[in-house]
């Protein structure tokens, strides 16, 4: 009888750890049953690294308007790269990633702001917050730090797509903006703009304009403006 495995004979018991895309896979399928943070964070640890294929680098429209490649699980190895291999280049070519796309569906959708703190830090992030378009009322006097956002936020690469998308998406001819810290806020960065809800026919049109930019950036920025706004705004 082996030391130390009581009732073990003549038996090497091993126990194999299941690779990062068996976990990722089983990770997605829980997710879409029932959202949860850690869930999230498992996979923006696992995204990254895992390998990927793509049939073809052509990248198509989706439902939203804005360019993906497509990319699976399974593919040629000639094909093989992984999202941290493509974040550089989504930058400079201004396209997200959708993961085994079939018909209408995807296992997951990646926008070309979740590339930015990828290829930056080599990380994937999200916040357990509201991110995105929000309307608020402010009740008291806050006091906010405004300026230039920096590489981190939205690199030079993806202002160029940034202000081509508003000229010609949303007739903005000279789009402005700038970065907004509040600490109250959480996250506490908005990137707002130039332009307000009167700039627009209808209050569908103007919400639909602002979550649409969420697009550009990172999942830890709030997007807006504010009517009338007085505050030094940056060439994009």
């Amino acid at each position: 009888m082996s030391p130390g495995l009581p009732g073990v004979e003549g038996r090497l018991m091993l126990f194999r750890k299941k690779d990062d895309i068996s976990r990722l896979k089983e990770l997605i399928a829980d997710f879409k049953r029932t959202a949860s943070h850690d869930s999230m964070n498992q996979m923006l640890e696992l995204f990254p690294r895992v390998p990927l294929y793509y049939e073809s680098w052509k990248v198509e429209l989706g439902p939203d308007g804005f360019p993906y490649l497509d990319v699976g699980f399974k593919g040629r190895n000639e094909n093989r790269t992984t999202l941290k291999e493509i974040a550089p280049t989504a930058l400079t070519e201004g396209f997200g990633v959708t993961l085994n796309k079939v018909a209408n569906k995807v296992d997951w959708v990646f926008s070309l702001g979740d590339f930015i703190p990828l290829a930056r830090a080599g990380i994937m992030v999200t916040h357990n917050g509201h991110v995105g378009l929000q309307s608020k009322r402010v009740e008291e006097k806050t006091e906010v730090q405004i300026g230039l956002p920096n590489e981190d936020i939205i690199p030079m690469d993806v202002r160029k797509h940034l202000r081509k998308y508003l000229q010609t998406a949303w007739k903005v001819e000279n789009p402005k903006f700038y970065l907004m810290l509040n600490p109250k806020d959480n996250p506490p960065w908005t990137i707002m703009f130039n332009f307000s809800r009167r700039d627009f026919e209808n209050e569908t049109e103007y919400r639909n304009a602002l979550s649409h930019l969420s697009w550009f950036f990172p999942k830890t920025v709030f997007v807006g403006c504010i009517k009338d706004d007085s505050n030094e705004f940056f060439e994009i």
